[in-house]
């Protein structure tokens, strides 16, 4: 499955503003993974700080993907405030 990213780091967004976003792309999200009809189990982590969510087949993948993410966007910052 493809990995979706939406970084609106760069811009200025007031709070209520990104909460109702990350609620409804969440909502968008978690509709369509239950319109797929997987038929294998499916770990969902949601982690405290992050806005978004995390989907994979079991929950040691699922938390190397996070960290593996986590690094990318890390990277990115840096070379943004270069």
């Amino acid at each position: 499955m493809p990995r979706f990213v939406i970084d609106t780091g760069p811009f200025d967004i007031d709070g209520p503003s990104a909460d109702a976003l990350e609620l409804d792309l969440q909502k968008v999200a978690l509709s369509h993974l239950a319109d797929l009809q997987i038929k294998e189990p499916m770990m969902l982590h949601h982690s405290p700080g992050w806005r978004g969510l995390y989907a994979h087949k079991d929950i040691k993948a699922l938390f190397e993907a996070e960290g593996v993410l986590a690094k990318h966007l890390f990277d990115v910052a840096q070379d943004m405030a270069r």
